[in-house]
């Protein structure tokens, strides 16, 4: 599984980071920060991350496999 964004509609609301600050790192200006290409979810994060995409009030956060 890969998350992917829109990084420049980020709000920064960090609600992802919150849920998980391990997988979901931010920028200096409390952007999250998704690499080029998504963010490889490892075994067993997965349903943090459903919960973090689920959660993002500005709904730029996808699953992408």
């Amino acid at each position: 599984m890969r998350v992917v964004t829109e990084d420049w509609e980020c709000g920064g609301n960090a609600l992802c980071a919150k849920i998980d600050p391990e997988l979901f790192r931010l920028d200096d200006d409390g952007f999250v920060v998704i690499p080029e290409g998504g963010l490889e979810v490892p075994s067993g994060k997965e349903e943090t991350a459903h919960r973090a995409i689920t959660a993002c009030p500005m709904d730029v956060l996808r699953s992408d496999g």
